[in-house]
């Protein structure tokens, strides 16, 4: 039996998707990485300009994170689906199509979690953000380690 040529063209889609979506996967979660390591340290500061500048910063990554898991619901809905309508090539290619479902199953999972752990950060700098907000919590305006030293610095931080 002859290949139908829009199954043939849905799995060459696939296999294009499925490493777009791994390579993007992989930048997002780096870039998510340093963004969250960044904010996370600027909460523990209490320094909330630059707070408020990551919290930004990790909405872009969220983001793009979203844009992400919405190509990994094409490559499932339309994709894999597609070529699962033709039983005969799905059997053939059946290795090769768990393989491209399981990268993407990766890549979903994690953005999952990049998610989460997003919104327990950012719930975490807003609290931040609010108690300085109130007067509960003082930034410090000499931040530089160089002026932190001295007894003026000190001062600033105190009052």
């Amino acid at each position: 039996m002859a290949i139908d040529p829009t199954t043939l063209a849905a799995f060459k889609s696939a296999i294009l998707r499925a490493d777009a979506i791994d390579k993007e996967n992989k930048k997002l979660q780096a870039d998510f990485k340093a963004r969250s390591t960044k904010l996370v340290a600027a909460v523990k500061e209490k320094d909330g300009p630059l707070t408020e500048l990551l919290r930004e910063q990790l909405g872009t990554s969220v983001d793009k994170a979203e844009d992400c898991l919405s190509d990994i619901e094409k490559f499932l809905r339309v994709d894999i689906a597609h070529i699962q309508r033709d039983k005969d090539f799905a059997e053939s290619k059946s290795g090769q199509i768990e393989k491209l479902v399981g990268v993407v199953s990766a890549a979903q999972s994690s953005l999952t979690r990049q998610f989460e752990l997003a919104k327990q950060i950012d719930a975490s700098a807003e609290k931040m953000l609010k108690a300085q907000a109130t007067g509960k919590a003082r930034p410090c305006a000499s931040r530089p380690s160089s002026s932190a030293s001295s007894p003026g610095a000190a001062r600033s931080c105190l009052r």
